[in-house]
């Protein structure tokens, strides 16, 4: 009898994505090829943003990381395959949030708050940032969305600039 099984090969990317495979080696194309996004604003500011109310942000461009096209820039959205997830949201407030405001950015799943980030204060000027950042487990139908709400007493924005704004996720 002999003392090991034989090498069971390796995992396709699909098995990988989809973490059904346990039996097989990942390589590191496998894990390369693993669902993740990273979604601007395209460099257009999201304005006219009410105050005192939750506003979906609405995410134009999903990069160049959108492996898996998970990513669905018609609802703003990603929808991962079954699989733990980490995700990260970073919102700059470019207008309107006045000084003694803030501004607050929160990650939703399935329409329910998630996360939600600690609220950018303003002291001083009209701009500033908040970040949100969790992980979850999506079980392939689940979809996650970023939100945003600012207490000043006029409409604010989030800045386009995708340094300064952005949604990012990754199957862990």
């Amino acid at each position: 009898m002999p003392l090991f099984a034989p090498f069971p090969g390796f995992a396709t990317d699909a098995q990988t994505r989809a973490q059904t495979e346990n039996l097989r080696a990942l390589t590191p194309a496998n894990l390369a090829n693993r669902a993740m996004f990273r979604a601007t604003l395209g460099g257009v500011s999201q304005s006219g943003i009410a105050p005192l109310t939750w506003t979906k942000v609405l995410w134009s461009t999903a990069s160049t990381i959108n492996v898996g096209a998970y990513f669905d820039t018609a609802n703003n959205r990603w929808v991962p395959p079954a699989s733990k997830v980490r995700l990260s949201a970073n919102v700059a407030f470019s207008t309107g949030i006045s000084a003694g405001g803030y501004g607050i950015v929160k990650l939703y799943k399935n329409g329910a708050e998630l996360a939600q980030g600690s609220p950018y204060a303003n002291q001083l000027v009209n701009e500033g940032a908040a970040s949100a950042t969790t992980i979850d487990l999506a079980n392939g139908t689940d979809y996650y969305e970023v939100y945003v709400y600012g207490s000043s007493g006029a409409t604010f924005a989030v800045a386009g600039n995708g340094a300064l704004s952005n949604f990012c996720g990754e199957q862990i």
